[in-house]
């Protein structure tokens, strides 16, 4: 399975790494992980470590479901947020090749 991650707007070869417990607000979530997590299309996540399974990155919803990267998928597009929530810049989500 490639690796999905964070990249710098209209630049894929950028990667953009994100610190524990950064706040981000995330738009376009897919249909199946809306479903999945009881979450929305957009949703405000803390990015997060996960200690199970391959890939370790991943998002924690307000309701506490959490899921990698990998499964929230490329195309997902995120910004993120300071204390006060107000957007710093816009990240994207996509394949890093």
């Amino acid at each position: 399975m490639p690796t999905v991650g964070f990249i710098a707007p209209g630049d894929v070869s950028t990667a953009v790494c994100m610190a524990d417990d950064t706040h981000l607000r995330l738009e376009g979530i897919s249909q199946v992980v809306q479903n999945a997590c009881g979450v929305m299309a957009d949703e405000d996540v803390t990015f997060t470590r996960l200690e199970i399974g391959q890939f370790h990155d991943g998002v924690r919803f307000a309701n506490g479901a959490q899921v990698t990267l990998q499964r929230l998928g490329p195309g997902v597009k995120g910004s993120v947020i300071d204390a006060l929530l107000s957007p710093l810049w816009a990240l994207e989500m996509a394949e890093v090749l």
